[in-house]
């Protein structure tokens, strides 16, 4: 007879701007919840940051035991994906792990100092998580991310967009260019 592997369950997650739990009541408070971000920033800047938008964004998920009675500690790991599917960055976090051990729920808060930025579009914060056995779950957590050109950038495609004005003004016989 094979022991049954229990799985954490996926509940919710956010992007926020920060987390606030009251230890006694374990009651969250979600501050500026983010479901996309439209920056202005000349890419070359982002470039130098090793393609990192600076966000200082945090993600809250939310797991609860599949079955209420049993204890479970789940290993979890984490991949960003970009607009084109292809995995931005991946790893597991320093003590990533969703602990239902000694609670039924329990929040996984990830803090994101800067986000992978490649272009436009909706990317995927991709959580993986596994009790062992080798069977896998995921989630995803949308957020869409786009950036407006810088000012300058912005008058130059104006103007280059403009057509030259012909004038409609006819000079009398008596006018002279000056």
């Amino acid at each position: 007879m094979q022991a049954e592997c229990y799985m954490a369950k996926f509940n919710w997650a956010v992007f926020c701007r920060q987390m606030i739990t009251d230890e006694a009541s374990r009651l969250t408070t979600l501050i500026d919840v983010i479901e996309s971000v439209n920056f202005n920033g000349n890419l070359t800047e982002i470039d130098e940051l090793w393609g990192m938008l600076p966000l200082g964004i945090v993600s809250v998920a939310s797991f609860s035991r599949s079955d209420p009675n049993v204890p479970e500690l789940t290993k979890l790991t984490v991949s960003i994906l970009g607009p084109d599917g292809k995995v931005h960055t991946q790893g597991s976090p320093e003590n990533a792990h969703i602990d239902l051990e000694q609670h039924n729920r329990s929040k996984v808060l990830l803090e994101f100092e800067g986000f992978p930025y490649r272009m436009d579009g909706t990317h995927y914060l991709q959580m993986e998580f596994s009790d062992g056995s080798g069977q896998l779950n995921r989630a995803s957590l949308p957020i869409d991310i786009s950036r407006s050109p810088p000012a300058q950038d912005l008058e130059t495609s104006i103007e280059s967009k403009k057509k030259p004005r012909k004038s409609k003004s006819k000079k009398s016989a008596n006018q002279k260019d000056c």
